[in-house]
């Protein structure tokens, strides 16, 4: 019998090693506030309220085919959809990655 080398080990944090407790509905807002200043930061020109209802459709939308398909997406996927949406061209990978650390 030969023995396999595991090589890799994920983590998921959310919901699975750390449960949060808080207002998650309030915190994912004031980071969809933030991210949208991030993009506001690095040049792009939109209303902040306008950009977060746009993310937050995309992105719970998103949630809702996550759960069935279990696969993940990278987050600046979506917020691309919600810069076209708002008539704005994508960000590049660095004002991406900037913008969501924020």
């Amino acid at each position: 019998m030969s023995a396999t080398a595991i090589t890799t080990i994920f983590f998921d944090l959310g919901y699975t090693l750390i449960n949060f407790e808080g207002d998650v509905p309030s915190v994912l807002r004031k980071s969809y506030r933030s991210l949208a200043q991030g993009l506001i930061n690095s040049g792009f020109s939109f209303d902040t309220n306008e950009f977060i209802r746009e993310y937050e459709k995309i992105i719970n939308a998103y949630y809702v085919v996550r759960d069935i398909d279990l696969v993940e997406q990278p987050v600046g996927d979506f917020v691309n959809k919600a810069l076209a949406v708002l008539g704005q061209p994508p960000a590049s990978t660095r004002v991406l990655k900037e913008a969501v650390a924020a």
